[in-house]
């Protein structure tokens, strides 16, 4: 069928372009005349430009896949395993984008070098991070290190982008999937098939495979690339079962470290979020509602919503006191001040506050700071056993050991740097 239609289209080139010859009609008039002798001054010397041009094309991109993978390969890996910590890189965002019924507007500048970003579906994450790869049309900037990136096309951005989707293409092998960057490393691709565990399945189409090789098959792709400024990752993890998902962070989370790179991880898991990034960024309707590092965010959220984003379940009300401890009602308190002067920015005495601790982290023990009282005891699911109760003015549902076997008055403990706290609106 290509050649056919190739014939046809040169029919047609051949009525309209006699006056003046072009070179592949006076090619076919020369011989069609006088055979091939007469054709072949013309025909030699542009068969030998071609010649050149594709041995030219060779050699220049043959440094970029194959003379620079040693040092790229090598370096960060080397690096990772002797805890070599990269220097700090500066990423600003300033970056906006009007839809109907929707305005992105992120405005960030950190020089933290892992960064996450959390918050609901529709938030705009995922569109954020296309926006830093240039596969977004925004108005605004994106820099790094002071170099604008925003004028260029994603190609030239140095950018190892893993997509929720995993864009992997369907009549591609793993070992073509890994490889398919045109300035792709062997030795890296290679590694990193065989720390994500791809090497038995390299032959395979993505139609055999799991969601969670996919999802590690993406993954080897983007960090395979010769240059990486910018590691854009978006739920990497959240198609693998537990203990793959903390495997893979250690180890992902290694290499970075060793990388001269800024990573910026989309997420729904708060508790992903503080295993990998140094600073977080919570993201609602289009806009950064708390950024900072990531303890001090967790620590004082700023406001309900973003506690919520943190994942607080058990949420209480009381007041400031002096001495860096809440009132929490009917003669409780808490300390929300760590002896070591953790929790110096806390609000003022006085104010009005909500707090917060995940229900593992409120302990049912007999040397507990604060009496409390046990409301319910539910069945053991899991291995835990979920449990209602009183603190001070607060009702909360807690998560206790399966031999607890506490019942109506009790003691409970709350390490002050679980404890979430922020102004009550």
């Amino acid at each position: 069928m290509a050649w056919l239609r190739a014939f046809g289209e040169f029919g047609a080139t051949v009525m309209l372009a006699y006056h003046p010859y072009s070179l592949p009609v006076f090619t076919y008039v020369a011989f069609g005349e006088a055979g091939l002798p007469a054709m072949l001054p013309v025909l030699a010397p542009t068969l030998l430009l071609a010649g050149l041009a594709m041995a030219a094309g060779h050699w220049l991109t043959r440094p970029v896949a194959r003379g620079a993978a040693p040092r790229m390969a090598t370096l960060p890996l080397l690096a990772a395993r002797e805890g070599v910590e990269a220097p700090p890189r500066h990423l600003a965002l300033a970056i906006r984008r009007d839809l109907p019924g929707f305005t992105l507007d992120v405005r960030l500048e950190s020089r933290a070098r892992r960064i996450a970003i959390l918050g609901p579906s529709g938030s705009g994450k995922s569109m954020t991070l296309r926006a830093i790869a240039g596969l977004e049309d925004v108005a605004g900037t994106v820099r790094l290190d002071g170099s604008d990136l925003s004028p260029l096309p994603p190609e030239q951005r140095a950018v190892a982008y893993v997509p929720q989707g995993y864009a992997l293409p369907a009549h591609l092998t793993v070992a073509r999937q890994v490889t398919f960057a045109t300035d792709c490393v062997p030795e890296r691709a290679a590694a990193w098939m065989g720390a994500l565990g791809l090497e038995g399945v390299s032959g395979r189409y993505p139609a055999e495979l799991s969601p969670g090789q996919r999802q590690r098959v993406a993954l080897a792709r983007a960090l395979s690339r010769c240059r990486v400024d910018l590691v854009l990752l978006d739920e990497p993890f959240s198609a693998l079962d537990a203990p793959l998902r903390t495997r893979l962070r250690r180890e992902v989370l290694a290499v970075l470290r060793g990388m001269e790179v800024v990573t910026v991880l989309v997420t729904h898991d708060p508790a992903e979020a503080l295993a990998m990034a140094e600073e977080l960024v919570l993201l609602d309707a289009g806009r950064v509602i708390r950024a900072g590092p990531t303890a001090d965010v967790f620590a004082r959220p700023g406001s309900e919503l973003a506690a919520r984003l943190l994942g607080a379940e058990a949420i209480g009300d009381g007041t400031m006191l002096p001495d860096g401890r809440i009132d929490v009602g009917q003669g409780v308190t808490l300390l929300a001040r760590h002896p070591d002067g953790e929790g110096t920015d806390l609000p003022p005495p006085g104010t009005r506050v909500r707090w917060s601790a995940r229900p593992y982290q409120i302990r049912v023990a007999d040397d507990g700071a604060c009496p409390a009282r046990i409301l319910w005891r539910g069945e053991v699911r899991d291995g835990q056993r979920p449990m209602g109760l009183r603190l001070g003015d607060a009702e909360l549902e807690i998560v206790a050991d399966p031999s607890c076997a506490a019942d109506g008055a009790c003691r409970v403990s709350i390490d002050p740097r679980c404890l979430q706290v922020w102004p009550a609106a």
